[in-house]
């Protein structure tokens, strides 16, 4: 059983985890104290009278948003980010098994190896193409 969890940027009710229920099933969880510095946009220097503040959680659509506002930044997240069986991907950082995938096979000397070639797809411009590691 998925719990729901609020995008912290839109505000729109999103499926948790089970057994962790503030992290989206496919989002971002990032904590607020880690943007900050002494002298920075925010000021970590702790109050103890503050109780600590809570992470920011961002669905699936907000993470999308914030890659295509910020190109440089998706840049440093590699294609393949998260899972999706959609026939048309959700997003270029989706991944999807393909029909070998976790398949095996007998070998020209009768062993038992995982099937050769793609076993995966990944999301290049809203399409999916086979990934051959």
């Amino acid at each position: 059983m998925h719990l729901l969890v609020k995008c912290t940027a839109c505000g729109e009710d999103v499926e948790g985890e089970p057994l962790n229920d503030h992290f989206p099933v496919k989002g971002f969880v990032m904590p607020w104290e880690d943007f900050g510095y002494y002298g920075g946009f925010t000021d970590t220097q702790e109050d103890l009278n503050t109780p600590p503040s809570q992470p920011w959680i961002w669905c699936h659509d907000c993470i999308v948003k914030l890659l295509q506002t910020f190109p440089l930044l998706a840049k440093t997240i590699p294609p393949g980010g998260h899972h999706c069986d959609n026939d048309i991907p959700c997003c270029n950082w989706a991944w999807r098994a393909t029909d070998k995938f976790g398949k095996y096979e007998t070998d020209a000397n009768n062993k038992f190896v995982p099937v050769s070639g793609a076993h995966y797809q990944i999301a290049v411009n809203g399409v999916w193409i086979d990934k051959i590691d």
